[in-house]
């Protein structure tokens, strides 16, 4: 049974939140073009799985996707992955998303073009790989991996 229920910060979450290490990492001071979205394990009242969302785009493909909010990090604790946190953070956010029509209608995300299991969730959602005249577009990560641009219209 699916006991999580999806919570919507612009900033910390409340102290009654225990937050997995494996989320704590994204979380961070609020920020006006930040937006986090926290799967809760209840009745624990723990964020097993964190997804922060910025409203504005990366320059990474920009000119090919045009104006896109951006997953920056999306991270579930592995004790609870392949359990539908990862789905049900990325609907949370492209959810949140429609509801505000002066936002972005395009979701952008980097993803390691060697984290296979990652690439196939986003493809299962929607996601396809950005390419400029058939290339896909890619960049270095800060942590020195080869990423793939993925878009999703909304």
């Amino acid at each position: 049974m699916w006991n999580y229920e999806i919570r919507t910060y612009d900033g910390r979450p409340p102290s009654d939140v225990v937050v997995s290490p494996y989320v704590e990492y994204l979380l961070g001071p609020a920020d006006p073009h930040l937006v986090w979205f926290l799967a809760v394990h209840t009745p624990a009242a723990t964020a097993t799985g964190g997804l922060r969302l910025s409203r504005r785009g990366g320059p990474t493909g920009r000119d090919v996707i045009g104006e896109s909010a951006t997953v920056q990090q999306l991270s579930v604790d592995p004790a609870h992955q392949r359990a539908g946190v990862g789905t049900a953070l990325m609907r949370a956010a492209e959810g949140w998303l429609r509801d505000r029509p002066n936002l972005p209608r395009t979701i952008s995300l980097g993803v390691e073009t060697t984290n296979a299991a990652a690439i196939a969730l986003y493809s299962r959602l929607g996601y396809v790989v950005t390419s400029r005249d058939g290339v896909p577009i890619t960049f270095v990560s800060g942590d020195n991996h080869l990423c793939q641009v993925m878009v999703k219209r909304l």
